[in-house]
């Protein structure tokens, strides 16, 4: 047989320009597979909670650990990393803060929906020409990691959201769905929807699967060929089209286009992902769970959990090195009687945005008979919206801590999938003064500031070492995003406007 080798990078190339990459293959190694093996692809996962850290007035903090150091006292909302035993794997990171105005990194006085994005792509979201509030952003690290480090996997990222539904009768998102930015081909950066459907995430990851000696399921296949076939006809009349549209429209509709392409290019390529020992194909999760908008829940946990399910998955296979999930979504109306059962006895503004607005002034006792803290184990009536709040956290964590657990028991190389990957879980604020937002008294404690925030950090990728709470007072906390980028191997220490990172993560 011929002596021949190929390029890490080696495409198939058919007729019109198509190219599918091809998986790691043994006579890309020269023989030294098991070197290979030794150095796992790297990724990076970020998970959203759409709720600040503590209520309007209430001074405690319910989420913090008191000190700083390794072996941090896990408070209510993070007593989930004990319970799922990856408290060693988590680092948590705190006091950090984004300034209001229109400096690096700055966000604007509104608070929902643009308060968050600075720690997600480093920029201020506020033009000093002029422009709206939100219209001047930057591309967020999970886009940056998937075009850069993941250019030859099937999908670039994956960007999901657990809450399906706004829940505020006469409102929608408007924004509140958002955490990813993208860079496009002409430069400007667009706003990226998130998949809100588990089973339309599973289709599109593992639909055209096909196992080692498998066969694509008829039912998927006939569904993927009737996708491609509406997709082509749109793609038919696109010269039409454009000789109707304007300028500034001829590229929007080139540029979605393009995307329609993309996905279609990539729900077609049949080739299976590098066969690794723990990559097969998941079981089909079914139909999604019922939206209930008069319950103000749907089954959010359970779609929260597949989605980890497929990330873990699309991890293991190689499909993707980059991923996000608002697990809730900004200014959250999920109702909390169906996060926690203690919340029973409130009857007004029972949902994590009105329990941090004090659900109209109301103060509420925590239900009797419900532990507190270790670190404060007496609860005063002034604190028990931050108290409830920290709940509501809980659940939260315990679905980040839920994917730890899983990376952390996913046999990889000569690790596990955890070592080789870095989770951000972020806040949408934080738990301290206002600070030049609409409100302001200059003093006031309120759930609408980015001061005193925090942020989780699991994995061991890149020199990672968790296990510990880091105080970073005053500190942006896209220094935390950077880190986590510098950790799965982007070869930058900026994030839009900002730069840096917080060593202490490695140290």
């Amino acid at each position: 047989m011929k002596d021949i080798k190929l390029n890490r990078r080696t495409f198939l190339r058919g007729l019109g320009g198509i190219s599918i990459a091809l998986p790691t293959l043994e006579i890309m190694l020269d023989g030294q597979l098991a070197n290979a093996q030794a150095a796992p692809a790297k990724r990076i996962g970020v998970f959203f909670v759409g709720q600040s850290l503590g209520a309007d007035g209430d001074r405690r903090n319910f989420f913090v650990p008191p000190s700083a150091g390794a072996n941090y006292v896990t408070s209510v909302g993070l007593r989930p990393l004990e319970t799922r035993n990856v408290k060693s794997d988590v680092s948590v990171v705190s006091g950090l803060y984004i300034p209001t105005g229109s400096g690096p990194g700055n966000r604007g006085p509104e608070y929902h929906p643009y308060a968050h994005w600075p720690m997600l792509n480093g920029t201020c979201n506020i033009a000093s020409s002029g422009a709206q509030e939100g219209d001047n952003i930057g591309e967020s690290a999970d886009q940056i990691i998937g075009r850069t480090l993941g250019a030859n996997t099937r999908f670039l990222s994956l960007n999901y959201q657990g809450q399906p539904n706004f829940y505020l009768p006469g409102y929608d998102f408007y924004g509140r769905d958002i955490m990813a930015f993208k860079r496009n081909s002409n430069g400007s950066i667009s706003r990226i929807s998130n998949q809100t459907s588990p089973h339309a995430a599973f289709l599109s990851l593992f639909g055209s699967f096909t196992p080692p000696g498998g066969n694509i399921d008829p039912i998927v296949a006939a569904e993927l060929v009737k996708r491609r076939s509406i997709l082509d006809a749109v793609l038919n009349d696109r010269n039409r089209l454009l000789n109707l549209l304007g300028v500034s429209d001829q590229q929007r509709l080139t540029q979605h286009l393009d995307e329609i392409r993309s996905l279609e290019s990539r729900i077609s390529n049949s080739i299976p992902p590098p066969s690794m020992s723990a990559c097969s194909k998941p079981s089909d999760p079914g139909a999604d769970p019922t939206i209930n908008i008069a319950a103000r829940y749907s089954n959010e946990r359970e779609r929260n959990l597949i989605f980890m399910d497929l990330i873990h998955m699309a991890f293991v296979c190689d499909l993707t090195r980059a991923a996000t999930l608002m697990l809730t979504t900004s200014q959250c109306h999920m109702s909390a009687l169906s996060v926690n059962p203690s919340f029973s006895n409130i009857t007004d503004g029972c949902e994590p945005h009105e329990i941090g607005h004090n659900a109209g002034g109301a103060p509420r006792q925590a239900p009797a008979g419900t532990p507190v803290t270790i670190m404060n184990p007496n609860l005063s009536a002034s604190d028990s919206n931050s108290y409830a709040m920290s709940l509501i956290h809980a659940w939260h964590v315990d679905q980040f801590a839920y994917l730890v657990a899983k990376l952390k028991s996913t046999a990889e190389g000569t690790g596990t999938l955890l070592d080789s990957s870095a989770l951000l879980l972020v806040f949408e604020g934080g738990h301290g003064r206002l600070l030049n937002s609409p409100g302001d008294t200059g003093a006031a404690i309120g759930t609408h500031s980015t001061e005193n925030m925090a942020m989780l950090v699991a994995g061991r990728v890149g020199g990672l070492k968790p296990g510990k709470h880091i105080v970073k007072t005053g500190v942006h906390p896209a220094l935390v995003t950077i880190s986590a980028m510098k950790a799965v191997g982007h070869n930058s220490e900026t994030l839009g406007q900002m730069q840096g990172t917080v060593p202490e993560l490695f140290t």
